[in-house]
């Protein structure tokens, strides 16, 4: 569509019509969020009374939502969350996703492997990076080569326990 032939008060006027009908959709679309989410919030308190049906299972029974959305819906009815908060949640994970695909590649399970060794003690975390740094090594390797090396290291295990053996007999 060519926006060429408008004047400036026109494409202005445009602009800001359509920005009030998102706002419009936006504030109709948190109404029904609202809403959804006390219908939610009965339907589960009426579900945790029953024995014969779980909370999934209703959702999957009679209402096609997942049950995190559902409890998040039920959030927002309570006033517990802001109807942007999912979208702004995503919009944020997508984000970090990119960056790491760029960072690392398709796979980003080695930054993964790093942020969750964060919490550990600094010998755990240097072990941790050693074995997140072997895991990649590993991952380049082809399956003839990756027999050779395992194969080495059996030989290895089997040399430190002959030397083990041989070092508690001379002891």
């Amino acid at each position: 569509m060519s926006h060429e032939n408008l004047s400036l008060e026109q494409l202005g006027a445009q602009a800001y019509a359509h920005y009030k009908a998102g706002e419009k959709a936006n504030q109709k679309a948190n109404d029904h969020a609202k809403s959804s989410g006390l219908y939610l919030a009965e339907a589960k308190a009426r579900v945790a009374k029953r024995k014969d049906m779980t909370w999934p299972q209703f959702l999957k029974a009679h209402c096609d939502i997942g049950r995190s959305r559902a409890d998040e819906l039920i959030m927002i009815a309570e006033g517990r969350s802001e109807p942007t908060a999912s979208a702004d949640r995503v919009r944020e994970w997508r984000a970090t996703q990119a960056e790491l695909r760029r960072t690392y590649g398709k796979s980003s399970k080695i930054h993964q492997q790093k942020q969750q060794q964060a919490g550990r003690s600094e010998v755990d975390k240097e072990r941790a990076e050693v074995e997140i740094s072997i895991a990649a090594m590993l991952k380049r390797l082809t399956t003839k080569q990756l027999k050779e090396f395992e194969m080495h290291l059996r030989n290895v295990s089997l040399a430190r326990n002959s030397l083990a053996v041989w070092t508690a007999a001379a002891a």
